[in-house]
């Protein structure tokens, strides 16, 4: 159980911790990751919801990289599994697509040079739209230099 300090702001959170592998990928069994909710000051927790999500843990926001370096895409799916869920995951750059129901870490490569969005979400698997939830999709800023 380690313990950590933070200054967070009166609201309710999502903390998830999870395992890592020699090359610094997040480990997806079940087991090797932990979730929790938990409120700061007089807020009102998250309503209960069997929704699947997905935690983003790779890239970092902000972060930079060669023209020739790929950009690993690594995430977690928790909440089940996305086939018996009904739920792919669509990860978005410059405006193409790519949809996987396979739970492992994505190389993104040839990316032109300056700044670019990246959002990863949960959709459908019949109908490719977005499913609802908070914690549905993120999107993080990376940079080509």
């Amino acid at each position: 159980m380690p313990n950590f300090l933070m200054d967070l702001n009166k609201g309710t959170y999502r903390a998830v911790a999870f395992l890592l592998n020699e090359e610094g990928l997040s480990l997806k069994e079940y087991g090797n990751f932990s979730a929790r909710d938990f409120t700061v000051g007089e807020s009102r927790p998250f309503p209960e919801d069997d929704a699947p999500y997905v935690i983003l843990h790779l890239p970092a926001e902000q972060q930079a990289y060669a023209p020739e370096e790929a950009v690993i895409v690594d995430f977690l799916y928790l909440g089940g599994g996305p086939e018996s869920d009904g739920v792919k995951v669509k990860i978005e750059i410059d405006g193409q697509e790519y949809y996987t129901q396979e739970i492992a870490p994505v190389q993104l490569s040839k990316l032109s040079k300056g700044p670019h969005s990246l959002k990863i979400s949960l959709v459908g698997a019949a109908n490719d739209q977005e499913i609802g939830g908070v914690f549905a999709s993120e999107t993080r800023n990376i940079i080509i230099e």
